[in-house]
């Protein structure tokens, strides 16, 4: 390339040459290729096949849905099974487990509850004899649960504590892969921005800057407007990208957007063409930055925390 003679001036404003990002591109394209940057795979196979390998470092998945459809057992599997593949195959990560909803314990229940097959009311409850056999099995799954590089925060904070816990890690640990989920996107807090979509914009901005800085997995769980329960749509619930609470920051700055969809809870009796789906679990990709358009389809057994992919 020819030496251009306002070089100097455009490199002290960030700007690069087209070399320059070629070769970048060469490069990430042969580190794939060799295995050198892989993609953390999640438990089910077909997910996997449409988010190009699993989930992929620099990337930002929006998790969205109605209240009660799943989000919480379905992030908390795909978690606990990334983890569990990047253990296996001496990954290190670290995940930042941002969970405003509920307290982190209930979160280990939740995980408890799949690994023992017994629902969360079952382990709670104070009117049923829990064996002791379960408190051997509880204890026997902490030994699994110390080894993963797992930490919680429960108290809601700013976006900018966020990108500050994220700058601190990379520094920290720079060869470690920084895994962020947060649950969920209404509750983050703000000092300066008023509405919610305010806050949600701004959040999504800091988790875009941390996957362009640090190379960062981050996995927002979001609800959603009003829309798809309008009378028009009740007996076609087929979700869209404008569905998402702050859809417009979701739009922007998702790089893989799904939506859950539970059909039983719009009592229907088709969906996607599966007659009769009771007991199903749509994971609608209504956003792809470099994939299909699909939906992934799974038989559920929320009460357990169960969530088990359908064969294609």
């Amino acid at each position: 390339m020819s030496e251009f003679p306002h070089k100097n001036v455009l490199e002290r404003y960030n700007f690069h040459t087209i070399s320059q990002a070629y070769d970048k591109a060469s490069k990430v394209i042969n580190d794939k290729r060799l295995g050198i940057t892989k993609p953390f795979k999640t438990p089910w196979k077909r997910l996997n096949k449409a988010l190009g390998g699993g989930l992929l470092p620099g990337t930002n998945y929006i998790i969205g849905g109605r209240p009660g459809v799943g989000k919480s057992a379905f992030s908390n599997a795909l978690i606990f099974g990334i983890t569990k593949y990047a253990d296996n195959n001496e990954m290190k990560y670290i995940v930042l487990y941002w969970t405003f909803e509920m307290p982190s314990y209930q979160q280990i229940i939740r995980q408890l509850s799949y690994e023992l097959k017994m629902s969360v009311q079952q382990l709670h409850s104070s009117d049923r004899y829990l064996e002791e056999e379960y408190m051997y099995a509880i204890e026997d799954n902490k030994d699994l649960f110390d080894k993963k590089n797992v930490y919680f925060n429960s108290t809601s904070t700013t976006a900018e504590t966020v990108y500050t816990v994220n700058r601190e890690c990379h520094l920290e640990y720079p060869d470690h892969q920084i895994i962020n989920i947060l649950d969920h996107s209404r509750l983050i807090s703000s000092s300066t921005k008023t509405t919610e979509e305010e806050r949600i914009t701004k959040l999504l901005t800091v988790f875009t800057e941390c996957a362009r800085q640090y190379d960062s997995i981050n996995i927002v769980l979001s609800q959603l407007n009003r829309n798809i329960e309008s009378n028009d749509r009740i007996r076609n619930p087929i979700p869209y990208l404008s569905d998402y609470f702050g859809s417009d920051a979701v739009g922007q700055f998702g790089n893989v957007c799904i939506i859950l969809q539970r059909p039983e809870m719009y009592n229907i009796q088709e969906y996607c063409g599966v007659s009769n789906p009771k007991n199903m679990l749509f994971a609608h990709i209504v956003k792809n930055r470099d994939g299909d358009i699909c939906f992934v389809d799974y038989d559920h057994q929320l009460s357990i925390n169960t969530i088990i992919e359908r064969p294609s």
